[in-house]
């Protein structure tokens, strides 16, 4: 038999608040089906196939989620993506010495 123990305070936890845990979890995991679902009827039904390319449905981003990582592209990108970053940080980083020497 285990005890459940309450976050932070090491104390056996109450069969009410292990109870209360379980809820927050399963009210967090409901509220992202919710905006999931509304995400996907607007992306559907509401945009016209004009603007649909602006918030493509989430399981068109899923879709091509897996088959980028099927084709092995995907680091690639996440590679070049990160490289820019890293190099955008490093001149911004650069910059702020400049700027406070010039001002």
């Amino acid at each position: 038999m285990s005890t459940v123990v309450t976050a932070g305070t090491g104390k056996p936890a109450t069969a009410s608040s292990a109870w209360l845990q379980r809820f927050k979890r399963l009210r967090a995991l409901g509220l992202l089906a919710i905006v999931l679902a509304i995400w996907q009827v607007v992306s559907t039904f509401v945009l016209d196939p004009s603007t649909a390319m602006l918030l493509p449905a989430p399981t068109a981003v899923a879709k091509a989620f897996w088959e980028l990582i099927l084709s092995g592209e995907l680091l690639s990108h996440l590679r070049d993506s990160l490289k820019r970053e890293i190099v955008a940080f490093l001149w911004a980083t650069s910059a702020i010495p400049l700027g406070i020497a010039m001002g």
